[in-house]
């Protein structure tokens, strides 16, 4: 089987059933045996284009960075762009949150985090997201 053939047609599949737990699955299962994540965290910006809080699709994601890791550096402009068109983004909130939880290495990030979520809260103090973003950070310094 060509699996390379089988990820590009469950990718299309996706595409057009994006809340299908099955698919995702697939794709993850495919992942698994070509042993390399190929370029799907850049395949998947469409996918948050179209759908920006499909659960399956950050599991998947975080899936995919969990096995075969990533760069914080794009997660981190991912997101921001994400929250920058919704800060209500609360799938965005949780990936930064398992971003910084899982994969980061440095120490430097509290401030920059602070500074978002404060922008984000200057726009909106009852965003629940970015209130609970800041609660779990701030009970990490």
């Amino acid at each position: 089987m060509d699996f390379v053939k089988e990820l590009n047609w469950a990718r299309r599949f996706a595409a057009h059933n994006p809340k299908n737990y099955q698919v995702w699955h697939h794709r993850a299962c495919l992942l698994e045996l070509l042993g390399e994540p190929l370029d799907e965290l850049v395949q998947m910006i469409g996918d948050f284009q179209q759908e920006p809080k499909n659960y399956h699709a950050w599991q998947y994601r975080q899936w995919i960075l969990k096995r075969f890791g990533g760069s914080v550096e794009d997660e981190m402009m991912l997101i921001d762009e994400l929250l920058r068109l919704d800060m209500y983004n609360n799938s965005a909130w949780n990936h930064r949150w398992f971003i910084r939880k899982t994969l980061q290495c440095r120490t430097d990030w509290h401030g920059v985090d602070l500074a978002v979520v404060e922008e984000k809260l200057a726009k909106d103090p009852k965003n629940s997201s970015a209130v609970n973003y800041k609660s779990w950070l701030l009970s990490q310094t």
